[in-house]
């Protein structure tokens, strides 16, 4: 099982709030929008919108953690 709608709207939301606080402009936005979306697909083994639903509460600790710094770069 896949999760919902309710929860792809809340990962979606989730990461526009990540990518805003490590943005200074626009273009800074877009790269690290991207960058979190590579980073799921790497550490998931698939896109945020075909997570199963036993891993949507791991994806969302995660995001709230912050998995990126201010400088749009990777937390380790």
């Amino acid at each position: 099982m896949r999760i919902n709608e309710l929860q792809r709207r809340a990962l979606l939301a989730m990461m526009d709030v990540e990518t805003a606080r490590v943005a200074v402009d626009r273009t800074t936005r877009r790269t690290a929008q991207h960058q979190l979306y590579a980073l799921i697909r790497e550490r998931y083994g698939c896109k945020y919108s075909c997570l199963p639903a036993d891993r949507w509460k791991e994806v969302v600790i995660w995001l709230v953690e912050g998995p990126l710094t201010s400088g749009g770069e990777v937390a380790i």
